[in-house]
């Protein structure tokens, strides 16, 4: 390639960059706070939330969840739902069954899954499936909190969830 070329090359980047900052630099500013878009290209959108944005509550498991994305809650076109769930040390959530399958990220902590009366060991970087209309029961059996994140699909839905006990 020539160096007039490459020169021309850098030049249009450059251009398209400006182009970009100045056209969609105030995209977030429309949003609501706990929402920021990095990135808003006509037909493409992305969005990010930190954990703090996203309030905690005890699910009908006794899980505590931070909801993150949820395309009920938040304009987003997602099939699933996904939440960042704890467990204290010693605990145990409730045996439930979900209509939804739900695959479970362990980021930290130690413990077992029930599932189906099969039980599963888990510590950090497990990941596993549960399909749908699986019995489930979460048990932190270490010393520390239990950390994970969870994806349900279909979305979670609370008159797709029966807590069995």
């Amino acid at each position: 390639m020539r160096d007039a070329e490459k020169g021309l090359q850098r030049r249009s980047r450059s251009l398209k960059a400006s182009t970009y900052e100045t056209k969609y630099a105030s995209a977030s500013r429309s949003l609501r706070p706990c929402w920021k878009a990095i990135l808003s290209i006509p037909n493409f959108y992305m969005f990010s939330r930190t954990l703090n944005e996203c309030e905690e509550f005890l699910a009908g498991d006794h899980t505590r969840l931070r909801e993150i994305f949820h395309p009920a809650k938040h304009q987003l076109k997602l099939g699933y739902s996904l939440a960042r769930g704890t467990l204290g040390p010693g605990q145990r959530s409730k045996r439930h069954v979900l209509k939804s399958s739900e695959v479970y990220y362990f980021i930290a902590g130690q413990g077992r899954l029930l599932i189906n009366n099969l039980e599963v060991p888990i510590e950090a970087g497990t990941t596993l499936y549960v399909p749908p209309g699986g019995e489930q029961s979460l048990e932190n059996t270490g010393n520390q909190e239990m950390e994970f994140l969870c994806l349900v699909d279909p979305a979670w839905r609370a008159e797709d969830e029966r807590v069995l006990e």
